[in-house]
């Protein structure tokens, strides 16, 4: 199994120039207005998702990694306690759904697996898919 080919980019967040990177960094600042939050109406959809979803099954929810660059910039440490929070609800209130922290994987905290500050590249998609595929096999009882 392989993650999708098609469009697969090769460019690297560690090969922009610095002054590309400053002005990317500065319009997300501006699109954002300088504030994340997880609460109010991203963890209310997310929410609704899953309530419809577990009439239907199993329910898989999988946090993807940003760029290093991207955390640096915007994750702060009460933003990523705030996410954890929210993150924990959604356990909490779900719990048998089966939540994928890709976002914890070492092997995908490197710019040069990232096209842009959030989208990953080719190579780090390979690697996600990979360890989502994994994340989905049925425990191994032990010998």
């Amino acid at each position: 199994f392989r993650s999708m080919e098609f469009g697969a980019s090769t460019e690297k967040l560690s090969d922009w120039p610095a002054a590309k990177r400053l002005r990317r960094l500065a319009l997300m600042r501006s699109e954002t207005l300088g504030a994340h939050a997880f609460g109010g109406p991203k963890q209310l959809a997310l929410r609704r998702m899953l309530q419809r979803a577990q009439a239907n099954g199993r329910n898989i929810v999988v946090v993807l990694p940003a760029s290093p660059l991207y955390a640096h910039e915007f994750l702060t440490p009460e933003v990523n306690r705030q996410f954890e929070a929210s993150l924990a609800e959604v356990q909490k209130n779900f719990p048998e759904a089966q939540i994928v922290r890709l976002d914890q994987l070492p092997a995908l905290q490197s710019d040069e697996l990232f096209s842009d500050p959030v989208h990953m590249n080719g190579a780090g998609r390979d690697i996600a898919t990979e360890a989502f595929l994994k994340a989905l096999e049925p425990p191994r009882p032990p010998l």
